[in-house]
């Protein structure tokens, strides 16, 4: 079992002025610094902010004794630099990473990959639909039905546990699955063996969607544990 930080606290913190000028003087060399994996001073060079995926404020300063300064590098363990934004991000504060990988190697902290995922018009699902013939007054809609467990195992994991929500979009509704069956989880220690549950009230939510007025949705992996997931379904707010 884990326990996430504060976020509130956390952000508070950050945002605090005393707190800020802190982080100022060290990362210019004119307040102490220790190294993150020692009790020696960190050299200046190494000295740099770090933030976190829940705000823009960065969350302290980080830095290096010479030695570990040449093992590291300028990225220390447990630390990834974002390859859209150029900040360095702490990894995690749970199980779920608050980075995506892509094809090339490039690691992407959640906000920067959630923005693009976004703006992308092919992530997202048309629920419109027409009325069904066999079914008088009931609407059929091509996607919904056709969506199948591939799909939404392709969910991408842009959004943490409490992160934040890309603007513009909203949360619907959400299924946890078991990450190792896919199955919908049922209890504290139990989930369906088959996918098919969760994917059918998957369906169901996005028609709730469609009915509610919304035209189109995204599926969205916003929450990583240690034998789950969650996978919501996010609306155009």
């Amino acid at each position: 079992m884990w326990s996430l930080p504060d976020i509130n606290r956390l952000n508070k913190s950050a945002a605090d002025a005393a707190f800020q000028a802190k982080c100022d003087k060290e990362v210019k060399g004119k307040a102490k610094l220790q190294c993150e994996f020692c009790d020696k001073p960190a050299t200046k060079t190494s000295r740099q902010y770090w933030y976190d995926i829940f705000s823009n404020d960065p969350k302290g300063v980080i830095g290096l004794c010479q030695e570990h300064e040449n093992d590291y590098g300028s990225i220390p363990e447990g630390y990834f630099y974002c390859d859209a934004c150029g900040r360095l991000f702490i990894q995690n504060y749970t199980w779920e990473n608050y980075f995506t990988e892509g094809e090339d190697g490039e690691l992407v902290c959640l906000n920067c990959a959630a923005e693009k995922y976004v703006r992308n018009q092919d992530n997202w699902i048309n629920l419109e639909g027409e009325e069904d013939l066999d079914f008088p007054g009931q609407i059929f809609s091509p996607a919904i039905e056709e969506l199948d467990f591939e799909r939404v195992r392709k969910a991408p994991h842009i959004i943490a546990v409490e992160g934040p929500i890309p603007d513009g979009i909203e949360k619907f509704d959400s299924v946890t699955l078991d990450s190792f069956s896919g199955g919908r989880v049922t209890g504290f220690s139990s989930s369906e063996s088959s996918p098919d549950g969760g994917v059918s009230e998957m369906q169901d939510i996005l028609r709730k969607a469609r009915d509610a007025g919304h035209s189109e949705a995204l599926l969205i992996l916003d929450g990583g544990f240690q034998f789950c997931v969650s996978i919501g379904v996010y609306v155009r707010a």
